[in-house]
């Protein structure tokens, strides 16, 4: 859910709904300081046209949500800043058109090369997706995994197609950027793709489905220099932020 493409296109009205969903999200989690932080920070990382711009600067607040979504704090960003990671400048760039996977790798909680190993069409547990994809992780480059075996919920059904969506392909490998987090969020958003949301969803059923941040590659399209490079910047990021 990139906030910004290379094109820049105005985010409102739509975009608003995000800014608006986003805040009740954070206050509920007693973190909308930290994502106003985050958007101060972000803000000053951006080039000048971004600030001119009232849709553009919606943008980096939904970016600037976003990491705080994802965990990060202020302190966060100014500690691995230090350390020659900003970003705040990633999280404004990764969205761009041949940016390497080292940077949306940078801003994801998770990151693993996983196979697709089932499908099911369900509107269950009612978050507004209509199906889901399950993997079988095969390697983790960032963060952690309770299980091998994970759930990917899409807005695609019999009858909705979301081009954003991964194919349903069995043995297909991908590498994926996800974020169990940005998956409480958006279950929480009904967009056009999606059906009717359930209030008060279990526990239990969040903590099942992950949500993609930033996107997915085709492992055929992914190098070992790729991988190597996710690998360093989570190690760099653990070691400053342990």
């Amino acid at each position: 859910m990139s906030a910004l493409g290379q094109d820049a296109r105005p985010v409102d009205p739509h975009g608003q709904r995000y800014i608006t969903t986003m805040e009740e999200f954070l206050e509920r989690k007693g973190n909308l300081p930290t994502g106003q932080a985050i958007y101060a920070l972000v803000r000053q990382a951006a080039p000048q046209r971004y600030k001119d711009n009232p849709d553009l600067d919606m943008g980096l607040k939904m970016i600037a949500y976003q990491l705080a979504i994802n965990g990060f704090s202020p302190s966060d960003l100014n500690a691995l800043k230090k350390q020659g990671l900003d970003l705040a400048e990633i999280a404004i760039t990764e969205s761009q058109i041949g940016s390497p996977p080292v940077q949306s790798a940078a801003v994801t909680p998770l990151v693993v090369i996983a196979k697709v190993v089932g499908y099911e069409e369900t509107l269950e547990p009612g978050d507004g997706y209509r199906s889901t994809l399950f993997f079988e992780v095969k390697e983790v480059l960032r963060g952690e995994v309770s299980s091998q075996r994970i759930a990917l919920r899409r807005r695609s059904g019999a009858e909705v197609y979301n081009s954003a969506d991964i194919p349903n392909r069995i043995g297909a490998e991908y590498l994926l950027f996800l974020s169990n987090e940005l998956y409480r969020y958006m279950a929480r958003f009904p967009d056009q793709f999606s059906g009717k949301v359930r209030e008060n969803i279990p526990e239990e059923e969040l903590a099942r489905y992950y949500e993609m941040n930033g996107g997915f590659l085709p492992m055929a399209y992914v190098t070992e220099e790729d991988i190597e490079q996710i690998r360093e910047v989570d190690r760099l990021i653990k070691s400053v932020l342990r």
